[in-house]
């Protein structure tokens, strides 16, 4: 099938755009998740834009603001939480976002959260924002599912379902952050992005998980990331 991915065994909805923010190839669940919920554009939204989408569903300009971004090059990757209820249930999903410099393209992931989070939560989201509700274990098990996914992902990215270089994706990035970040740093984003916890990654290289803590509120501040998730992503493309 046209602009179809092979990424049959994950769980996310994946949507691949190019750089004017046009859908050029989904996945399966993507494929599935429309059908089941009546997406109204023909054959998946391939094709479509989807800023143009976003601004007609009515998202937040902030959100378009970031894909913006990312489209642009001004930013590697962001995560969003949002609402996409059933009419029969509430849901809540993540969406990753993350640029494949090489390929000129724009991955999201959108993952469904709703069953990490007990009711209570679930209810309450509609009256606070996520990021006073979701609690720390929420947000590890969202991070750990993130970098066990990316690292298989990545490679696949592109335009026709062509592999990109793994190398050539880590060589950019590192060339990017080693002016941002110092070694110890770096070291720690590639340990967030194997999914790790604060108090794991202060276990591994022999540190306090307050040290840990300091340190990756220092790497969100210098990348200029609001979420830790935006680091795992990150570092989740530094994976060997």
């Amino acid at each position: 099938m046209r602009g179809e991915l092979g990424f049959d065994s994950f769980t996310a909805n994946i949507a691949v755009l190019d750089s004017a923010g046009r859908i050029v190839a989904v996945n399966p669940a993507w494929r599935a998740f429309g059908e089941k919920n009546g997406l109204k554009h023909p054959d998946a939204c391939l094709g479509a834009n989807y800023l143009e989408v976003c601004k007609a569903s009515n998202v937040p300009r902030e959100l378009i603001e970031e894909l913006s971004d990312l489209l642009g090059g001004r930013q590697s990757v962001l995560s969003h939480w949002y609402p996409c209820h059933a009419p029969d249930r509430k849901r809540w999903f993540i969406m990753f976002g993350v640029r494949q410099a090489e390929s000129h393209t724009v991955a999201l992931f959108h993952v469904e959260v709703t069953d990490w989070m007990g009711p209570s939560t679930v209810e309450q989201l509609d009256f606070e924002k996520p990021d006073r509700l979701i609690d720390n274990r929420i947000q590890l098990s969202v991070e750990a599912a993130l970098a066990r996914l990316l690292p298989a992902l990545l490679g696949k990215i592109d335009r026709g379902g062509h592999r990109t270089p793994r190398a050539g994706i880590r060589r950019d990035i590192s060339q990017d952050i080693k002016s941002k970040l110092t070694k110890r740093q770096t070291e720690i984003l590639v340990h967030l992005g194997s999914g790790r916890s604060n108090a794991e990654i202060a276990e591994l290289i022999s540190a306090s998980p307050n040290t840990v803590k300091l340190h990756v509120s220092a790497i969100l501040k210098r990348l200029n990331f609001k979420k830790r998730a935006q680091a795992v992503a990150l570092g989740a493309k530094l994976q060997p």
